[in-house]
């Protein structure tokens, strides 16, 4: 009787066949071998299919969707076929580290108080290295990303498939846009959350992605989207808010993604006094992680402003945010670098 694979890697794919075989080929080549590879074809009207089957491999599971549905329901197939102890997701157009299953693996094979794992991840494109992508390593600090948006870098990610079976945890198939932040959202509530600091993915920056094309052209929908997820968020501190208080706290969650507009510094600052106030009052987040998260998301809005000559009149709240900025000692040189590059391209 043939044992069951240790992991399973989850990959939707839909229109993928240029970059596809890189993705596939990089799971194939791990160090770490006992695993199964899920592949689900979104009804992909180019040569997806074909690259899928011109493999052998015992190791692949192959599953096509008959027509185009959405990563979430794929996913969601893919979850119900999974075998393994960990099921780690793999997106179709990057590239896994050939450790990267084994650095997981072991890491969570000493750290059983751990659900959830991702890692920090080299971003580029067809130029070249984009830079570094990191996020913070602890539970504390990876849950507090939970206010405005995903906490880890998605398909870097390996958790234990006992957490998703146990708690009935699968991807909200209703969800066009934004179904990682609310499957994390949902793990967040029944275990605990790490990264490795290690570069353990390659990932492809690419303009085509749903989620970026909702922030530039589908802005109001990804907003609606958006709302809802907030919404449950923000009730854990018991705070409702109104219409033009959610568009603020959307608009303050894609900062260093993208830049929307101005956002005024004193409407920031009154809201982020907000919600530090209610979460001292529940304690739902860590304080601390929720003051260094508010101080950076204030201190880059601060300087986008300063760009477009928008900073004269708030030298004084602007030298209230950056004092706790730099005391909390997060002043990352570099993300602010590559957020100025990025945005005079």
């Amino acid at each position: 009787m043939k044992s069951l694979p240790v992991v399973s890697v989850i990959m939707a794919a839909w229109n993928s066949e240029e970059h596809l075989k890189e993705a596939i080929d990089s799971i194939l080549n791990q160090t770490f071998q006992d695993l199964e590879l899920i592949i689900v074809n979104d009804g992909s009207t180019d040569g997806t299919e074909k690259i899928i089957k011109s493999y052998s491999s015992g190791k692949i599971i192959y599953v096509k969707n008959i027509i185009n549905t959405n990563v979430s329901k794929s996913r969601n197939i893919a979850l119900s076929l999974a075998k393994g102890k960990y099921i780690a997701i793999m997106d179709s157009d990057d590239i896994s580290c050939h450790n990267r299953l084994e650095q997981q693996v072991s890491f969570m094979e000493n750290n059983h108080d751990i659900g959830v794992c991702g890692s920090w991840a080299q971003e580029f494109d067809s130029y070249g290295s984009r830079g570094k992508l990191t996020n913070p390593l602890s539970d504390n600090g990876l849950k507090v990303l939970l206010l405005f948006s995903v906490p880890f870098i998605n398909p870097s990610v390996i958790f234990r498939r006992k957490l998703v079976k146990d708690f009935n945890i699968s991807y909200d198939e209703n969800y066009k846009y934004s179904e990682d932040y609310r499957f994390w959202l949902d793990c967040s509530e029944y275990t605990k959350f790490a990264n490795i600091p290690k570069f353990l993915l390659k990932y492809r920056y690419v303009l085509k992605g749903l989620t970026r094309t909702a922030e530039r052209t589908n802005f109001q929908n990804k907003f609606n989207v958006s709302k809802s997820i907030h919404s449950k968020v923000l009730s854990k501190l018991n705070l409702s808010l109104s219409d033009e208080e959610y568009y603020l706290h959307y608009r303050v969650g894609l900062i260093s993604k993208i830049v929307s507009d101005y956002i005024c510094l004193d409407e920031m600052d009154t809201y982020f006094r907000k919600l530090l106030l209610h979460n001292l009052n529940i304690a739902y987040f860590d304080q601390r992680e929720m003051d260094k998260l508010l101080c950076r998301k204030f201190t880059i809005a601060a300087f986008h402003n300063f760009k477009n000559s928008n900073i004269t009149s708030y030298k004084f709240i602007l030298r209230r945010w950056v004092y706790m900025f730099i005391y909390y000692k997060t002043f990352e040189l570099f993300f602010l670098k590559k957020y100025f590059i990025n945005n005079e391209k």
